[in-house]
């Protein structure tokens, strides 16, 4: 926003679309009450002759909600020291990780919980958007928990986006070879 008795003001869209958050904004660094048109037309009228001269700032992309979703996503499902390692497990709120297809396999709503977990506020139909416009897909599949086949929803996000962590290593490749 131009400059305001020599203050530089950023402004959020949101702050710019409501009269009185801009003047809140702006009671402070100024330290007085900016008076505010009456009428929409004329607070629309200053808003679109300032951002004629507005600079944008750019934001990097995990600083956006999408972007620090996926993080989360990534932090969960890629790092976490709990994770299945088969595709069973999953029903126990673990992300799986199958190498095979390059793959991330997982409950949509053990990530829903993780996010709780660590704060992060945003909703399911959010996540959900962010999932699917990576390329994320949901189906029913039987896997076989605890001796049973049982068919759960499962999710299946491609893994070229995110470091998956290595496959585990049997008893058996472990053993030294002399």
């Amino acid at each position: 926003m131009e400059n305001l008795d020599g203050h530089r003001v950023e402004c959020t869209a949101e702050e710019l679309q409501q009269p009185r958050l801009f003047q809140r904004k702006l009671l402070l660094p100024l330290m007085k009450m900016v008076v505010l048109p009456k009428d929409e037309g004329t607070w629309a009228a200053i808003v679109t002759r300032s951002l004629q001269t507005a600079q944008k700032i750019e934001v990097p992309p995990e600083a956006t909600q999408k972007g620090a979703l996926l993080n989360y996503f990534e932090q969960w499902s890629c790092q976490s020291r709990a994770y299945a390692t088969e595709l069973g497990e999953i029903v126990t709120g673990r992300p799986f990780t199958d190498h095979d297809g390059n793959r991330i396999c997982f409950r949509l709503q053990d990530f829903m919980e993780y996010l709780t977990r660590v704060k992060f506020q945003i909703s399911q139909k959010e996540v959900v958007k962010v999932l699917r416009d990576h390329g994320a897909v949901d189906r029913r599949a039987d896997v076989e928990v605890y001796g049973e086949t049982k068919q759960i929803r499962l999710w299946q996000m491609p893994g070229d986006h995110f470091q998956l962590r290595k496959p585990q290593k049997t008893l058996a490749e472990d053993k030294p070879t002399f």
